[in-house]
């Protein structure tokens, strides 16, 4: 697929998104909520870390060795609470999308008690998936550039074996192993078993983001280096806060493409402006 194909299929997939998103925008609730949480959670994480001088550059290396069991230990908790948080505010937006997309009216509140029902199994994936996570990293840390890549293949791999877990989590009443197998096997029936991801959205919100961070960050420059430091700094304010903006949109607009996905691989329907064609292009064979 060339450059210029992506994008139009990437718009393609954001216009059909958007027309969904637009008429129901309470669903960028889930993501604004979910962001804030996770902000929270690394601030305590790390700001305590930060305190004791465990990450510091000056730590002692006996001393960092030392913490080093207690780190991994710590960035397991953290991996597992992130993803748990994740799993389940996209559990909430998967299902409200899948309500939309049939055409029922559904509230935050619904989507929320939603995850709520589906908090064991959330947090029996994000065991699963914070230990997968955690492995990869640690391996990728102690192999070289071959090993880096092909950990990065199965990286790749992991993310399209779970690619339909949200809405598997928030359709269907499984555990954590159920979610994946289900999800691969989604995929695998409805696309094949030797494909690839389609960027599309994340392909085009990622030109979105290169845009508004290149050209806020030069007017913040040109601000700062002319004195000023006012306008240079309401120019990275409003860069920052136009990231956050993309990012949260994105955020939504994967949610209900992906709840377009799961229905159209579980039950054989579009709905709601999404077409086969659109769908069945979501993946794409290997070349």
């Amino acid at each position: 697929m060339g450059f210029f194909e992506r994008i139009d299929r990437g718009i393609a997939l954001m216009r059909t998104s958007w027309a969904v998103l637009r008429t129901h925008r309470s669903l960028l609730v889930f993501p604004l909520v979910s962001g804030t949480c996770l902000l929270l959670v690394s601030l305590s994480f790390f700001v305590p870390l930060a305190g004791m001088g465990v990450l510091a550059s000056s730590t002692p290396g006996t001393l960092r060795e030392a913490a080093m069991p207690g780190l991994y230990l710590g960035a397991f908790a953290f991996y597992v609470v992130q993803y748990f948080i994740i799993t389940f505010f996209q559990t909430g937006l998967a299902f409200c999308a899948l309500a939309v997309l049939r055409g029922e009216t559904v509230t935050v509140r619904d989507g929320m008690a939603a995850a709520g029902a589906k908090a064991l199994p959330i947090l029996g994936y994000a065991l699963i998936a914070a230990t997968v996570g955690m492995l990869l990293r640690v391996l990728s840390e102690r192999m070289g550039l071959i090993g880096r890549i092909v950990i990065g293949l199965i990286g790749v791999a992991w993310s399209l074996a779970v690619a339909l877990v949200v809405p598997v989590l928030a359709a269907e009443y499984v555990g954590g192993f159920q979610a994946i197998s289900r999800s691969t096997a989604l995929i695998r029936s409805t696309w094949g078993e030797d494909m690839v991801g389609n960027a599309g959205i994340g392909f085009v919100c990622f030109l979105a983001m290169a845009v508004v961070g290149l050209l806020g960050g030069f007017l913040a420059y040109h601000g700062f280096t002319h004195h000023m430091a006012g306008l240079g700094a309401m120019f990275l304010v409003l860069t920052v806060l136009g990231l956050l903006a993309v990012g949260l949109v994105q955020s939504s607009l994967q949610g209900v493409f992906v709840a377009a996905l799961y229905r159209y691989a579980a039950d054989g329907e579009a709905g709601d402006g999404f077409t086969a064609n659109v769908l069945d292009n979501a993946f794409l064979p290997r070349t």
